[in-house]
């Protein structure tokens, strides 16, 4: 009785005092724009070392960034004595690899460095130029905000506020027709989890702009439900990823999607190994239908479903 005595007041003293004003975002300043390309799922932008342009693979999934070996030969970039890197993909450990320095990376108007960047062979990717030369992991574009809009194919990078304060609100700018939802989710190492729901049951999927589509992990798959035989019987085929390791794919047709407050129903969705501790890779299929906010520094991410406008595709 005490606890419904206590709704009751604050329900009266709701009702005598006039709905605040919702408050404006905190000031923010745009450090660059640069182009984001999305060919056949993979997203990426072209960035400048020592005067060489190249693209890279925007990986937010990736703790740290990558280029290849080739690309640091013909840079002609020092061997960094002090750094090896465990590199690992979505099948498992790739082993250690030697990293090199990299003095100075452009994006745009901004710039890194230097920077302490390990080695590896991409296994897969897109035949366009500036050709594919390596990655962008959570190291460089998880510094501050990153602006995905890979529907009108632009990345932005942005300073926010240090916190949110009494007179504003840590959020996307107001854009017209556009309705922003925050996902709930926590930042772990450069790399955002996030909280959804498929088929009723709740999983932990990683912000990963660097796979190609919406992963499920197979362990995730069977626990909702979804048998050996459901999956012998759905199309596939097999990929390899940054670790080198080859592995089977199903793509299956689930029930429903909920991720913040946005429901899909009769999603197709990659069902695979994964050797992240997480249910589901949230991957570039996702953000092609999306523009999204992702404060790194407070952890917390902005969507908005967008219909795609065809604008970020090279050809």
């Amino acid at each position: 009785m005490a606890k419904l005595g206590a709704v009751c007041v604050t329900v009266l003293l709701g009702a005598s005092v006039a709905q605040a004003a919702p408050r404006p975002s905190c000031a923010m300043t745009r450090l660059a724009d640069v182009p984001l390309r999305d060919d056949m799922g993979f997203l990426s932008t072209p960035g400048t070392i020592h005067g060489h342009t190249a693209s890279f693979i925007v990986d937010t999934g990736s703790q740290g960034s990558l280029l290849s070996p080739w690309f640091a030969r013909f840079l002609e970039l020092s061997a960094d004595p002090g750094a090896q890197t465990h590199v690992s993909g979505t099948g498992g450990s790739g082993g250690i690899v030697p990293n090199v320095i990299v003095p100075q990376l452009r994006l745009g108007d901004l710039s890194f460095g230097p920077l302490s960047m390990p080695l590896g062979i991409l296994p897969s990717r897109p035949n366009i130029h500036p050709p594919i030369e390596g990655l962008l992991g959570g190291d460089v574009v998880g510094q501050d905000v990153l602006e995905f809009d890979a529907p009108d194919g632009r990345l932005g990078f942005w300073m926010s506020s240090a916190r949110e304060s009494a007179a504003c609100d840590l959020a996307p700018p107001t854009v017209k027709g556009l309705r922003w939802q925050e996902i709930r989710g926590e930042m772990q190492a450069h790399r955002i989890l996030l909280h959804v729901q498929l088929d009723g049951h709740e999983l932990v999927a990683l912000l990963d702009s660097g796979a190609r589509s919406r992963i499920v992990s197979r362990r995730a798959a069977e626990a909702i439900g979804v048998t050996e035989s459901d999956l012998a019987t759905d199309p596939g085929g097999t990929s390899t990823g940054v670790d080198g390791r080859e592995s089977v794919y199903r793509w299956h047709r689930f029930h429903t999607l909920a991720i913040g407050g946005e429901t899909e129903t009769n999603p197709v969705l990659t069902v695979a190994p994964i050797a992240e501790p997480v249910d589901m890779l949230l991957g570039s299929d996702w953000f092609a239908t999306h523009r999204v906010w992702v404060f790194y520094r407070q952890g917390r991410i902005f969507a908005a479903r967008v219909q795609p406008t065809g604008k970020h595709s090279g050809g």
